[in-house]
């Protein structure tokens, strides 16, 4: 399970639901402030918001969607080397 608002240096909010994403040995949970939801995604965005240093090598794009700006990130990347980082997962 990784909480990434401790990597980030968030204050983490308590008691939070978890999202499991994949399967097996695959499988990661991450606690989520609220339920996911579907959006539709509009235009791809040049120009990204202040994104920390820690998630700058596993972007891939941003969008925005009328207010708000959606971050692309490559989640097996990232996840793959936080595993590394923390005993070879």
């Amino acid at each position: 399970m990784f909480d990434l608002h401790v990597l980030l240096g968030i204050d983490v909010p308590p008691q939070r639901p978890l999202l499991v994403l994949n399967r097996g040995g695959d499988a990661v949970a991450l606690p989520i402030d609220a339920l996911p939801e579907v959006v539709a995604v509009g235009q791809k965005i040049s120009q990204l918001p202040y994104v920390p240093d820690t998630l700058q090598p596993y972007l891939r794009g941003g969008y925005l969607d009328t207010d708000r700006i959606w971050i692309d990130v490559d989640l097996d990347r990232l996840f793959r080397a936080l595993g590394e980082s923390v005993g070879g997962l």
